[in-house]
């Protein structure tokens, strides 16, 4: 079974992408869910998912700086950077930090 994180600081998009994995993914459980990068620090290291799935812009620690962390503590796991802004500098720095998808 594969554990998820999601770090997404709007309720409605939080919901809707735990339903979509639940539905899809027999394989698959959420098994912790942050409104905002630090909370979503201290749930990964709780948890260790092995998907994260991100949104670049949260309070307190952005999506970005919450990959660098989880990166510097050598995790293997997937992230999979989950976002409505098109901003380039965000793609371009979520693909130096090797995230899986943007």
């Amino acid at each position: 079974m594969w554990k998820v994180l999601i770090a997404e600081d709007e309720p409605k998009i939080r919901r809707g992408l735990r339903n979509a994995i639940e539905r899809a993914r027999t394989d698959m459980k959420v098994v912790a869910e942050a409104e905002d990068g630090e909370a979503a620090l201290a749930l990964a290291r709780q948890e260790r998912p092995d998907i994260l799935m991100i949104d670049v812009r949260m309070p307190f620690l952005n999506g970005l700086e919450l990959i660098e962390k989880i990166n510097g503590e050598n995790r293997d796991c997937i992230i999979i950077v989950v976002s409505g802004h098109d901003e380039f500098e965000y793609a371009q720095r979520a693909l130096q930090l090797k995230v899986f998808e943007y």
